[in-house]
């Protein structure tokens, strides 16, 4: 980049292409009921929208063969990081409980859809 104009042009452009995706995985979220606690993450929107790009001119089947095979992948992906969460979740409770903290007392950040 030999310019302020490009950097920002840059800048710009990666910007919106975040809160593209960060908005996508929003609406995505709670769409697939493989585990409530893996949510989609940028990485994972990211990858099956280029994978939606770049097999946009290709014959039907074929592109439909190609994009199943993304999802299936991303799912794959998203029963790694439930079971994932889950280990870690507890091993992190488990800690806590050795330490002395107890993990319900503190209040949480966290907005509680069945609570409100």
């Amino acid at each position: 980049m030999r310019g302020w104009r490009c950097v920002h042009r840059y800048r710009y452009v990666t910007q919106f292409s975040h809160l593209f995706c960060s908005r996508l995985r929003r609406k995505w979220d709670g769409l697939d009921e493989i585990d409530p606690m893996a949510k989609l993450t940028v990485e994972q929107v990211r990858a099956v929208v280029n994978s939606y790009l770049h097999n946009r001119g290709v014959p039907t089947p074929q592109r439909n063969r190609r994009l199943t095979a993304e999802l299936n992948r991303q799912r794959y992906y998203q029963k790694r990081n439930a079971q994932a969460i889950k280990s870690h979740t507890k091993t992190r409770i488990q800690l806590y409980d050795e330490l002395g903290i107890d993990v319900e007392s503190f209040k949480s950040c966290i907005i509680d859809d069945e609570k409100s």
